[in-house]
């Protein structure tokens, strides 16, 4: 059955920016000023780094405050902008045929950047809501639910972190993971995954037969 709403994450899910963002939790690991750190590997990072993200750095011994830890992570996020995936453009277009089916972006990323970006690649046309600063999806889900009245059961919420399969299955919405080839299979399937996709195309496939 098709979803009334479909809702996508953003970084790493359409935006390209997982491995910088890697890169930078990284960097601060290895720059930790007491000791260096050994930095998480990459399937860790994919599974557990989720909001609050200080409680994720002092668990693993991390001694910056938190204004450091914003300046090194941002200093390596910061220093391309990182473009959407290929396929993003025309899957969104193909989707947004799928009438009544709503669509939207639900991200812990300011709403101003999310907006930002998606303004400057023509992608709004296709979205019904953007909705950045959602520290705590599983909150943030709930109130699209709500707000829209629709049953959980039929909003899908499409991301590549393990936080956003735990918050989708916590907020009762269908979660589909996104590995965008990067092997991270397991461990969305395991944090409550109900499909895995390698690309948005993979999406399209299963909406449109």
């Amino acid at each position: 059955m098709k979803p009334k709403a479909l809702l996508f994450d953003f970084d790493g899910t359409l935006l390209a920016s997982i491995l910088p963002a890697y890169r930078g939790v990284c960097r601060i690991f290895r720059t930790n000023k007491l000791e260096e750190l050994w930095p998480p590997s990459f399937l860790e990072f994919c599974e557990y780094f989720a909001p609050p993200y200080m409680d994720f750095y002092r668990q693993r011994g991390v001694t910056h405050d938190e204004a450091t830890i914003n300046r090194l992570y941002y200093d390596v996020m910061e220093a391309e902008v990182w473009p959407f995936f290929h396929d993003v453009p025309s899957t969104l277009q193909e989707l947004a045929q799928l009438k009544p089916m709503m669509m939207g972006i639900l991200s812990a990323n300011t709403e101003e950047r999310v907006k930002g970006r998606c303004a400057q690649a023509g992608l709004q046309r296709h979205l019904e809501m953007i909705r950045g600063g959602a520290l705590n999806k599983t909150v943030a889900l709930t109130q699209f639910c709500e707000e829209q009245a629709i049953a959980p059961e039929n909003v899908w919420y499409v991301g590549d972190f393990g936080d956003d399969m735990r918050s989708a299955v916590k907020a009762g919405v269908v979660p589909i993971g996104i590995t965008r080839g990067c092997g991270t299979d397991e461990v969305l399937r395991r944090n409550g995954a109900r499909h895995c996709i390698i690309d948005l195309q993979d999406l399209a496939t299963i909406l449109t037969h």
